[in-house]
């Protein structure tokens, strides 16, 4: 299991995608939202410079998801993404920002995490599978059903 972790090029290009910036771009500003937020400070006096930054993370975060959705019904597939826009747009609508900017960012953060395995090239490791013990045991185990 560790040895996955042997070839860090994998890493160093998942670092630097677009959407590795984006999911930390959008998640790095809700801290700075939430100590502004404490602050009391007011630009408007309805809205806090936290909950800019809170829209904002939303936008960066939120705003694939929803277009992601649009494009989906126009194509007429239904996926998770329109149950997360409705989810960001009934928190934005009800000034949830913060609940809205963590939503959107927990969901972009585990489909960035999802990409990289799936597409993964070959590493020694999973090479490591196809060795001759391990064809050796498939052999030996190919006819038995897995309920033993």
């Amino acid at each position: 299991m560790i040895r996955r972790h042997a070839d860090l090029t994998l890493y160093r290009d998942i670092f630097k995608s677009k959407d590795f910036i984006r999911v930390a771009l959008g998640a790095a500003l809700i801290p700075p939202a939430l100590a502004l937020d404490q602050t009391g400070l007011a630009l408007i006096p309805e809205i806090s410079p936290g909950d800019c930054l809170l829209v904002l993370s939303v936008l960066v975060n939120g705003l694939p998801i929803v277009l992601g959705a649009v494009r989906g019904l126009l194509k007429k597939r239904i996926n998770v993404d329109e149950l997360v826009s409705m989810a960001l747009l009934a928190c934005v609508i009800n000034g949830n920002f913060l609940e809205a900017a963590v939503v959107s960012a927990i969901m972009v953060f585990g489909a960035w995490w999802k990409k990289p395995s799936a597409t993964a090239p070959e590493t020694p490791s999973r090479a490591s599978s196809k060795s001759p013990r391990k064809r050796q045991w498939l052999k030996k185990t190919a006819g038995k059903s897995p309920s033993g």
